[in-house]
């Protein structure tokens, strides 16, 4: 992978930032140059329609390309120096004229945006330590168990003796083998259980509305799997969480419920920690008047720090400063 490829793997050109930049454009490909090392390289750097970026260091003296700073083990502190201030000038750029992207696969971040727009939730990146910072899942929110892992690998891991890298989407579906013998593009599972995983390759060789319905059945399978369970033995689910969300949006302005409350209400009276927990997630699942529950004692939810304020707005009235007078509201 070269030094431009690694930097903007993930990103997206922002034409407006790039002529604010200093990007001019020269036919269809946008080209900025810019001396480093007190005059004694000049970075050319052209982004094409496809959003490739690629770069050309010169050396002043001679006027002729660089050729040590593409050595794969240089050797000596001056290549180092040179390419060291090359990369901080790509990472200047990428700041300044780049959106940052989750993943590196046009069709990895639609279906990204798809999941957002759908369920809210955003990618995570638990691995720190290359090449696996860069693979990441989404999780659902209650459960917390994986539904979708976007994992960038060597395509031989997938296709013997296939050659160059690819992003596969890992889902959990109930026909494993009937997708991966019905779509092109759809393999037995990287890295998972064959029986009930398959790894997709986001290159476009499915279309993104064929790989939706998996994605929606391995939420699903996320949601209603073993789970996270309460003190009571309750399982976190999306049922459960929108059961106690339509007890939320019922609590009038001006008054508060209890966590005890709302469990009993829908039928789970030792399960009030549950409520707290699923309130905690609430956003995942839409708008909710949240800041009308409160503890027993009418104490005010830790960290809530907007609480007291709204719950004020709407004209309840507090004990003290931290407990709502309960017998009133």
């Amino acid at each position: 992978m070269s030094i431009e490829s690694e930097i903007f793997r993930r990103c997206r050109l922002d034409e407006a930032r790039c002529e604010a930049y200093g990007f001019r454009r020269v036919g269809n490909v946008w080209r900025y140059e810019k001396s480093f090392l007190s005059g004694a390289f000049r970075a050319v750097i052209t982004v094409d329609c496809a959003g490739n970026v690629t770069g050309e260091v010169i050396d002043t003296m001679t006027d002729k390309a660089y050729l040590p700073l593409r050595q794969e083990n240089p050797v000596g502190s001056y290549v180092y120096g040179v390419r060291y201030a090359y990369e901080e000038l790509l990472h200047d750029v990428a700041a300044a004229c780049f959106t940052a992207l989750p993943f590196a696969s046009p069709q990895a971040n639609r279906l990204c945006q798809r999941i957002r727009a759908a369920w809210g939730d955003e990618p995570e990146f638990p691995w720190e330590k290359k090449p696996y910072d860069t693979s990441g899942v989404f999780r659902h929110p209650v459960t917390r168990k994986w539904y979708a892992a976007v994992l960038p690998v060597s395509w031989e891991k997938v296709v013997p003796k296939r050659e160059g890298r690819v992003e596969l989407m890992n889902l959990k579906v109930s026909d494993a083998a009937a997708k991966v013998a019905t779509y092109d593009g759809c393999y037995s599972a990287y890295h998972m259980n064959k029986k009930y995983w398959v790894s997709i390759a986001l290159d476009d060789t499915m279309a993104d509305d064929d790989i939706w319905p998996m994605i929606l059945e391995s939420h699903e399978f996320a949601a209603h799997g073993k789970g996270a369970k309460s003190a009571g033995g309750a399982v976190l689910t999306d049922d459960l969480a929108r059961d106690v969300l339509s007890m939320v949006a019922r609590i009038p302005a001006g008054h508060v419920a209890t966590y005890g409350q709302i469990a009993e209400l829908i039928g789970r009276p030792k399960n009030a920690r549950l409520v707290g927990k699923i309130l905690s997630r609430a956003e995942y699942y839409g708008k909710y008047p949240c800041h009308r529950v409160v503890n027993h004692a009418g104490r005010l939810a830790p960290s809530f720090d907007a609480q007291k304020e709204r719950l004020m707005v709407e004209g309840v009235t507090f004990k003290d400063a931290s407990h709502v007078d309960m017998k009133m509201c």
